[in-house]
């Protein structure tokens, strides 16, 4: 009888730490989710970052490029008008020493 009751304990023993064990390991796997789950959204996070800083600095390049065509647009205007106004100096030189040539 002792011997029925020991297995009976024991008996009860192995269920109650099987019983545990699982309960243990289904929180374990449902804390990896979780954590697996917090990973992946971090991950896609960290994407759609450096999506967004990438065109970010895509737009800033784009927009110093137009800067940069306006500026060279600008200067080449400018050095026209200065190789005219040169020219138009150098024309009129050229009258006033003729003219003070034929006197």
């Amino acid at each position: 009888q002792r011997a029925d009751e020991f297995a009976k304990q024991l008996s009860e023993c192995e269920g109650q730490t099987r019983a545990l064990i699982a309960t243990q390991a289904q929180q374990r796997e449902q804390k990896y989710q979780s954590l697996r789950a917090r990973l992946d959204g971090l991950k896609q996070r960290s994407e759609t970052g450096d999506d967004q800083i990438y065109s970010y600095l895509e737009e800033k390049v784009v927009g110093i490029k137009a800067m940069l065509a306006a500026e060279k647009t600008a200067r080449t205007q400018a050095d026209d008008d200065i190789m005219q106004a040169l020219k138009h100096y150098t024309n009129c030189l050229q009258d006033a020493l003729r003219t003070i040539n034929q006197h």
